[in-house]
């Protein structure tokens, strides 16, 4: 009996830490994800998306008529040639912890906003609004 409870002592605190380490939030690559991939494949995932919202002939994400994000998004001007700005500013978001678990497409939704010149409170808006959400699901 004294072996399965100092198991358990040893395995639960560890399983609870491990939960940052997860590379996937309810399905969706989320933070941890991104910062395991190499710029290769951060460029990739980035064209990935772009082609894609081409294909459906949309203008992605439609945050401009969200409350949480009346910044007009412009999806035209993250191209080729802008990528790198982007992945950066992903990757700045990503270095903070409470962001990990967030997927990939919030964290690149609110850096373009960042680009493209939203204010701190529309980004904190944003943020909050975000983090809110997924702690709802999880309850």
């Amino acid at each position: 009996m004294r072996g399965w409870l100092l198991l358990f002592l040893v395995l639960i605190p560890g399983y609870l830490l491990a939960q940052n380490d997860v590379p996937r939030t309810f399905g969706n690559v989320n933070g941890v994800w991104w910062r395991q991939q190499n710029l290769n494949e951060k460029v990739a995932f980035m064209e990935g998306f772009n082609v894609g919202r081409a294909i459906m002939g949309t203008p992605g994400v439609t945050v401009g008529t969200l409350p949480v994000c009346p910044t007009t998004i412009k999806w035209e001007a993250v191209s080729g040639s802008t990528y790198g700005a982007v992945i950066k500013q992903m990757d700045s978001f990503y270095a903070t912890a409470a962001n990990l678990p967030m997927p990939v497409d919030f964290g690149m939704v609110y850096s373009i906003m960042k680009l493209t010149g939203a204010t701190q409170r529309q980004l904190d808006t944003y943020r909050t609004a975000m983090l809110n959400g997924l702690a709802a699901l999880t309850k």
